[in-house]
């Protein structure tokens, strides 16, 4: 496990109890913490947060079209861009047949 998604495990510790508790289903694992300055094109780094990600696992992104208001905002403004053009690729749901996965509806 990598150390970005260590930590968000651990902080998610009490969040998981509290929603037991209350009968609040949530996420089985995380995957999807990477180092943002990496020059690894996306599409190397992301199968490898399918690769064992169990049954209700959920893999955190955020792509999206970059403008001057977000650049402003966020300095990682390029990586949203890096994904964004990886979901947007045939190689996206070519990777997730491999690995026995599909988009549904929410």
């Amino acid at each position: 496990m990598r150390a970005g998604a260590l930590t968000l495990d651990v902080l998610s510790i009490g969040l998981k109890s509290a929603a037991r508790r209350r009968g609040i289903a949530t996420n089985s694992a995380f995957a999807g913490a990477y180092d943002f300055n990496t020059k690894t094109p996306f599409a190397r780094i992301f199968p490898r947060f399918l690769a064992g990600l169990p049954e209700g696992g959920l893999v955190m992104c955020h792509p999206g079209h970059v403008d001057a208001e977000l650049e402003a905002l966020d300095p990682l403004t390029h990586q949203r861009e890096r994904e964004f053009a990886y979901f947007n690729s045939d190689e996206f749901p070519r990777v997730l047949a491999e690995h026995g996965l599909a988009l549904g509806e929410p």
